[in-house]
């Protein structure tokens, strides 16, 4: 341990790095090393433990009073902890990150430079590397290059990977609420796009983050709980946002599209073909050369899926009725 991590100033934080944890011991140092390897240095890190009965507790606190560390009595979701998490927070800006994931060392550098030449942005996002259990880079995952008003392209598509984003704590603030703990899955999304209707956002076109693909993670473990959050997304999308069905009519029709994709995979994935063809029939009519499309890029999908989890027997099954 470097004794110089017990030496610092105390002086108010300009960055406040939140990392909420739930026996996340496997992966922790490397999270937590990866925020101590910034080139900016005056951040903290607010740690929340959502009663963790690992050895996560004794790993951070290891590493002195840059890690600010608290402790929940009782589990909670995450969309809680992270509330809890953040009323610590004393940064003028507040990154997330996950405790299996990691941070590229000038990711905090380059992306408040961008803050200070734009007042009116509300948050900064970058590409990410996805890397696998054993620490293997396999791929380099480009978002979507979108720049200043992108509400109506994140509707299109979710394009901001969470652990990629550098908030201007002012405008969570300004929210009237910030993690909605109605959803598991869609709390990132949702958040992402209340902030993009009414600041700015920036990108950073190359990776400044690593994402971690592992068994464990909450898009394998909780994906069935998609659908029902998308439903819940777009219903509130329709009573918060005045004029919302006139004004993105276009991208709403894609986020549409997309939810009945999202359905059918779940649909499909359970086996259940009558189901699955439900969601899919409202696009029978649609353009032929489009239909060839959705449904290559359907089958492409479930295909793999369903082959990676070892189900094609569930395929045939569907294919004889």
């Amino acid at each position: 341990m470097n004794k110089n991590r017990n030496n610092i100033k105390n002086e108010l934080p300009v960055v406040s790095v939140v990392m909420n944890c739930l026996n996340g011991e496997k992966y922790l140092k490397e999270a937590i090393d990866s925020v101590f390897a910034q080139t900016f240095k005056n951040w903290e890190i607010v740690f929340w433990d959502n009663n963790s009965i690992d050895a996560s507790a004794e790993i951070a606190k290891e590493y002195g009073c840059k890690v600010k560390y608290f402790r929940s009595e009782s589990t909670y979701s995450l969309g809680k902890v992270r509330n809890l998490a953040l009323q610590k927070t004393r940064g003028k800006y507040v990154g997330f990150l996950d405790v299996d994931d990691l941070w590229l060392p000038t990711k905090l550098e380059k992306q408040l430079a961008l803050f200070k030449t734009n007042q009116k942005l509300g948050m900064v996002y970058s590409s990410v590397v996805i890397f696998d259990e054993n620490g293997d880079q396999f791929v380099e995952f480009r978002h979507t290059k979108k720049r200043g008003y992108i509400f109506g392209d994140l509707l299109e598509r979710n394009f901001i990977g969470p652990s990629t984003t550098l908030y201007k704590k002012s405008v969570l603030d300004s929210l009237d609420r910030t993690f909605d703990e109605k959803y598991t899955m869609l709390m990132d999304l949702d958040l992402s796009l209340r902030v993009a209707y009414n600041f700015e956002i920036d990108f950073i076109d190359e990776p400044l983050a690593k994402w971690r693909n592992h068994q464990g993670n909450i898009t394998r473990t909780k994906r069935f709980l998609a659908p029902k959050e998308h439903k819940v997304l777009l219903d509130r999308l329709y009573n918060e946002i005045p004029n919302v069905k006139i004004r993105y009519k276009n991208q709403l029709l894609v986020y549409k599209r997309n939810f009945h994709m999202t359905m059918a995979r779940e649909e499909w994935s359970k086996g259940n073909g009558a189901e699955t063809r439900k969601q899919l029939h409202p696009y029978l009519r649609i353009p032929k050369v489009f239909l060839i499309y959705l449904c290559t890029w359907f089958m492409s999908y479930t295909f793999y899926e369903t082959f990676k989890e070892s189900r094609l027997e569930k395929i045939l099954q569907y294919l004889r009725r």
